[in-house]
């Protein structure tokens, strides 16, 4: 039998599909997803974000996870950026298990917007 793909919310979403960033430090971050607990090689979570910025200044995004595998530092241009404007990918298709948390804080509170797409391959 093949793969089976079954599309799920981000965990950290709740019943939104943008998580608003607020925390403006580690200790503070926003938990975006935390993964399948599964360890099988097989299951896993594929996770795709994208960003967008609602001030008119530039503001920095970081994107991390428990076990700082992963530390993202991404630049999300000022609303009205010609030819920026607008939605920017900031995590293509990163796989994960073993319930990793990726978490993000941001520059400035609440003005940086992240939702995204989680599809769980067995």
């Amino acid at each position: 039998m093949g793969q089976v793909f079954t599309a799920k919310r981000l965990s950290g979403a709740g019943d939104s599909s943008v998580i608003t960033i607020s925390g403006t430090g580690s200790g503070s971050a926003n938990t975006i997803h935390a993964s399948t607990s599964s360890t099988d090689a097989n299951v896993f979570d594929e996770i795709e974000l994208f960003a967008f910025n609602t001030s008119d200044a530039d503001q920095t995004l970081f994107i991390s996870t428990a076990d700082t595998s992963l530390t993202l530092e991404i630049v999300i241009p000022a609303k009205g950026t010609a030819s920026t404007d607008g939605i920017r990918l900031v995590l293509p298709k990163f796989r994960t298990q073993d319930a990793v948390t990726i978490s993000a804080y941001a520059s400035t509170t609440n003005v940086i917007g992240v939702f995204g797409n989680v599809t769980e391959i067995r």
